[in-house]
């Protein structure tokens, strides 16, 4: 699974409209909302799949994984809500536990959401820039949203630091993955101490800091394996493993095979 930045240090958010395209699993800390304008679209969240229809809306809460199928005929808003953007109300979000995250706005007559998200997909469209009406309409969009997903039965706590604490440890994992990364690493670099880490990250994530990492560098690995004629050592070397035998193991117990089975399959 990929663990992608979003926004960059300056920017509290982004809003666009486009066709929703292919894209693989993946996670990051912003929130995320799309809006059908037209047509139907597919998108897996959390492992499940959901199919939007004209004026259906979905929220992916942060570090919830979703991954983007192929979508032929669609139009879609896209808005992403970085923490700085909502400040202490990001955590507002951030607690929920979403089950069920698609709503039928026409459905259910959300004539105020409908107007918002429309008023900021023509903005959009139209090219203006006009950066304080969009964002007096996220505003408006996540209040509502708020509002629309609100559950009384929380039982995931997350606020804004952990949030951000979390992602210090994520960007140990996906871009320095070929460094002898520790959990004792991990946790330094998020402040906390390394049984509190260890809880939190599984809290958040759902798996163990070193089961995230072990899956990065066998994917990584996977990649070198099809395109690259490097031995098996040195492929283990160049993705963090200090032994081989420890990365033909984890591969094994990821795959089912051998790295030199994959390759062989792959190469056919």
């Amino acid at each position: 699974m990929l663990y992608q930045k979003i926004l960059d240090s300056d920017a509290s958010y982004s809003a666009h409209v486009s066709k929703l395209t292919r894209f693989i699993e993946h996670r990051h800390a912003d929130i995320e909302i799309h809006y059908c304008i037209s047509g139907s679209m597919k998108i897996n969240v959390d492992k499940k799949d959901y199919v939007l229809q004209k004026g259906d809306v979905i929220l992916i809460n942060s570090m919830v994984s979703h991954q983007v199928p192929d979508n032929e005929d669609n139009e879609d808003l896209v808005i992403i809500v970085g923490p700085t953007l909502l400040k202490k109300h990001f955590s507002l979000f951030s607690s929920k536990r979403i089950h069920s995250p698609v709503c039928s706005l026409y459905e259910n007559n959300d004539d105020e959401l409908l107007l918002a998200l429309n008023e900021t997909a023509d903005l959009c469209k139209n090219g203006q820039t006009d950066e304080l009406m969009t964002i007096g309409n996220i505003y408006k969009i996540c209040a509502l949203l708020l509002a629309k997903y609100d559950n009384p039965t929380q039982d995931k706590n997350q606020d804004l630091r952990t949030v951000q604490n979390v992602d210090k440890a994520l960007d140990l994992i996906y871009y320095h993955y070929f460094q002898p990364v520790t959990v004792d690493d991990a946790a330094s670099a998020t402040g906390y101490g390394k049984s509190n880490f260890c809880k939190i990250f599984k809290n958040i994530i759902g798996e163990t800091f070193h089961s995230l990492l072990n899956k990065q560098r066998v994917s990584v690995a996977c990649t070198l394996l099809r395109q690259t004629n490097m031995s098996i050592s040195e492929i283990s070397q160049e993705v963090g493993f200090s032994e081989t035998k420890t990365f033909c193991r984890i591969f094994r117990s990821l795959y089912d095979c051998s790295p030199g089975q994959y390759r062989k399959e792959k190469s056919k």
